[in-house]
């Protein structure tokens, strides 16, 4: 089988292509030949140093992707696999590959199926700081027909791709629970977006700490109830900073408001890292299996909305063999249910955290069971699920 595997838009989302690939690439007599750009060929060097199944075709810069795309049509794939598409989608909606395409589709689902043009009236209004001005009209209708324009795309990509036999890609239980409101169940496709590594046999990292090390993965933003958490240590500073340690493993960005605050906490005592620049794939690894459990700290105010999100979190968890602590009512993998630990509030955080210092192997038990659960999203358990679900 012969398969193409496209990411030209989030250079992020490397991580899931290469999942797909060595997926794609567990069976011998499987071609996998990812299409993609200057930006995200190089993350993803690595991956064809190690496996030879595997070849990368780079789109060359004065290209369109028109013409990229019907390049990929002279390789005559069995399957075209679209990982992300968040931009472009003139081009996707007007080409026709002349194989069967898997189009993935993120946490942006309702992008895809809702009108969004309630969002487009958001948009102005905020970027106007809700006054009028002279350019509101203009701006308001070229937001509407933006907004129109690229809903009338995602719809004619979605009739290409189901009309053919493709299917729609989902990266996680959660959106696969949404999308199956608007699409037959049969026409979407779950898998995860990242894969077990044995990362801690691939990297050397610092030797345990005595400390209980909690490592909260993701950019520092609003999708993370990072005011919430530091409030949360600032309350209980005068055991926290004894017993545990807490990384921070993403960019912050200089100018946010809450890094003065990470530094008044680290003046009082506490021992927290984190970083103002991107990490590379190795160092973001190298962090995440130091960490003792992993923190996804979402906003309640998300888990009570229902709002249907799949977290990083999560991928880190599977990639590295990690326990993990999320709010209550998150839902994710079935196969991780034994590997987390859920909290209803802060003080039932601090609660957890006392009983993983001081619980007689509670800590030892949670670690086995993460890995456990992360052979189960080894790339060959995970082939017949892309290939024949």
């Amino acid at each position: 089988m012969k398969i193409g595997i496209i990411e030209l838009d989030i250079p992020n989302h490397y991580l899931a292509v290469n999942s797909i690939a060595k997926i794609y690439a567990t069976q011998k007599e499987n071609e996998v030949i990812i299409f993609t750009n200057d930006a995200i060929s190089g993350l993803l060097s690595p991956l064809t140093s190690t496996n030879k199944k595997i070849s990368i075709v780079t789109m060359q810069k004065k290209q369109t992707i028109l013409a990229f795309f019907l390049q990929i049509n002279d390789f005559h794939l069995d399957r075209v696999h679209i990982v992300s598409a968040y931009f472009n989608f003139k081009a996707y909606a007007n080409h026709q590959f002349n194989c069967p395409v898997y189009l993935g589709i993120h946490n942006e689902y309702k992008s895809w199926f809702y009108k969004n043009l309630i969002k487009g009236f958001q948009i102005v209004l905020i970027k106007s700081h809700l006054g009028l001005n002279r350019d509101l009209i203009y701006n308001l209708r070229k937001t509407i027909w933006r907004e129109i324009r690229s809903l009338y795309y995602r719809r004619k990509i979605l009739h290409n791709t189901l009309i053919k036999g493709g299917k729609i890609v989902v990266y996680g239980p959660n959106i696969e629970r949404e999308i199956v409101r608007f699409v037959h169940a049969k026409q979407v496709l779950q898998i995860p977006f990242a894969i077990y590594e044995e990362l801690d046999k691939q990297y050397e990292f610092n030797p345990p700490s005595n400390k209980l090390v909690i490592g909260i993965p993701g950019i520092v933003d609003k999708r993370r109830d990072i005011k919430g958490l530091i409030n949360f240590l600032a309350d209980n500073k005068e055991y926290l900073k004894e017993e545990m340690k807490f990384k921070f493993i993403g960019k912050i960005d200089k100018s946010d408001p809450i890094l003065p605050r990470f530094k008044s906490l680290i003046r009082q005592g506490f021992d927290i890292e984190y970083s103002t620049n991107y990490l590379s794939e190795i160092d973001f690894s190298k962090q995440i299996i130091s960490s003792d459990i992993l923190l996804g700290n979402i906003p309640f105010s998300n888990i009570k909305a229902k709002k249907a999100i799949e977290t990083g979190v999560i991928y880190a968890m599977i990639r590295a063999g990690k326990p993990g602590l999320f709010p209550y009512g998150y839902f994710s993998y079935c196969e991780l249910n034994d590997s987390i630990l859920y909290y209803n509030n802060y003080h039932d955080l601090f609660q957890i955290l006392i009983k993983l210092i001081h619980g007689h192997g509670i800590l030892a038990s949670l670690k086995q069971n993460a890995i456990n659960n992360s052979r189960k999203f080894t790339p060959k358990n995970l082939y017949n699920v892309l290939l024949f679900s």
